[in-house]
């Protein structure tokens, strides 16, 4: 029977990692006329290189699992953060080395949403507005107004659960979804957990998943 089992988990493992293997392509220009050379970075180490010819480069190659990665030049220094799956990512480096990344990853256009995305700016700067407003009614002596405050900051951080919550509902496939979930406060075993349980067998189980 332990001999059964043991082979069912390393089935399941492999199954999972075999799954999860995929195969890059990043290419682009480069608007400048003294980078040779660009790098593709992850766990913290430069696995990728190529030349840039005539303002243009070319970078393929494969790896376990989707990852965060780095698309970096030396001289100068620069560096644009990827979320690197089984995706084309065409990456073009402006004169100051600011890169516009334009793909159909899954998994990268969620990071740029959850950086970026209207809800999450909208709840950012609920936040910010609440906490301004506080420390003028401190600074007035308006003591007596806790209470009401932290009700108005229980409502965002509602927002902000939702919002983690539909983010899980609608990609319980999508492997960087451990990652964008990070250490929130707002994330407990008791408000989010039977949600994260939707996600998928594999998702929950990344590398990231384990953290979380």
């Amino acid at each position: 029977m332990k001999t059964l089992i043991l082979t069912i988990c390393i089935t399941v493992l492999f199954f999972l990692n075999t799954k999860a293997q995929i195969n890059y392509h990043v290419y682009g220009t480069i608007d400048r006329t003294d980078v040779e050379k660009i790098y593709l970075q992850y766990d913290k180490v430069l696995k990728d290189s190529a030349l840039v010819i005539a303002g243009k480069y070319d970078l393929k190659g494969s790896y376990k699992s989707p990852t965060v990665a780095m698309l970096v030049t030396i001289k100068p220094f620069s560096g644009s953060k990827i979320i690197l799956d089984n995706s084309e990512y065409n990456v073009n480096l402006d004169a100051k080395m600011k890169a516009n990344i334009v793909t159909k990853s899954i998994n990268h256009n969620l990071w740029m949403d959850h950086l970026f995305g209207r809800e999450v700016i909208s709840i950012k700067n609920a936040k910010d507005s609440l906490l301004n407003e506080y420390k003028s009614q401190i600074e007035k002596g308006n003591y007596n107004l806790s209470a009401l405050y932290l009700e108005k900051y229980h409502a965002i951080q509602l927002r902000s659960l939702n919002y983690y919550k539909k983010m899980v509902l609608d990609n319980p496939d999508c492997y960087i979804i451990p990652y964008l979930l990070g250490g929130d406060e707002i994330l407990t075993q008791e408000n989010f957990g039977s949600t994260y349980e939707k996600l998928s067998p594999e998702v929950r189980n990344n590398e990231w998943g384990q953290k979380f």
